[in-house]
């Protein structure tokens, strides 16, 4: 167990730290734009995809200059946009007190992404003290839409009983809900849970799955779990693994 769990080299690096990179590059922009602009007016909508379009051609400061005015009407989508650039420093001096006060805007009218990232923002200590209580608050808050990062965030929790008892069945549950819409750390821990028998029993077969997807996104420690696994497997058992990856398809 100890080996497997030690290709991760720090558990709260790779569910901490990473979780911010992610934010930083990940931020499924067009899904989240979508669902706004469903409920947005027209002239904000355009104000946004200009803010959007600014922002993915890297210049933050015509970015801001089209997120600032709609976030300080009250606007969620782009008090959120707000909070990530002064998290990450875009267009202007890195601030983790403005991005949690936007993000808790934001937030509070009931906007996933904000809510995940003040969950996120508690789980690291970035302007406020560290509090897995109130981490995983943010992210049930965050996980009624459906995003993979919160439910991955969510299946961590449970694993490790921050802010929460330890719940191995609860972690599968957020795990492969995310797992099943192509997070590779959710894959990737899926790999352990079945592999460790962690609230399921153990199996080798549904274990190097997982590996297998998280490995194809990139995951070098899920390669690495892979060699491992495949040693306490038969040929057979391999084989059916990899007819499952070829198989598997995003829900």
């Amino acid at each position: 167990c100890r080996k497997m769990c030690d290709d991760l080299t720090s558990r709260r690096q790779c569910y901490g730290d990473r979780l911010i990179d992610w934010i930083m590059h990940n931020i499924i922009w067009a899904a989240l734009f979508a669902l706004a602009f469903a409920f947005a007016a027209p002239l904000a909508a355009q104000n946004h995809d200009a803010g959007r379009q600014a922002f993915e051609r890297g210049d933050y400061a015509a970015a801001l200059r089209e997120f600032r005015p709609l976030a300080e009407r009250g606007n969620a989508l782009a008090e959120s946009r707000l909070g990530l650039m002064y998290l990450n420093g875009y267009g202007v001096a890195r601030d983790n007190g403005e991005a949690e006060k936007w993000f808790r805007k934001a937030a509070e009218q009931g906007f996933a992404f904000a809510r995940n990232s003040l969950g996120l923002m508690y789980f690291n200590g970035q302007s406020v003290a560290p509090d897995s209580v109130d981490a995983l608050r943010w992210y049930r808050r965050a996980s009624d839409p459906g995003i993979a990062q919160t439910q991955s965030n969510l299946g961590y929790m449970y694993e490790e009983g921050l802010g929460v008892t330890r719940d191995y069945i609860a972690a599968l549950s957020w795990y492969l809900k995310a797992g099943a819409q192509g997070h590779a750390g959710a894959q990737h821990r899926l790999g352990f849970i079945y592999a460790l028998g962690r609230g399921v029993r153990r199996d080798y077969v549904q274990a190097h799955l997982w590996w297998s997807l998280a490995a194809a996104q990139g995951i070098k420690a899920a390669a690495r779990a892979l060699d491992n696994v495949e040693s306490k497997m038969t040929a057979e058992q391999v084989a059916e693994a990899q007819k499952r990856a070829r198989e598997w398809k995003v829900k």
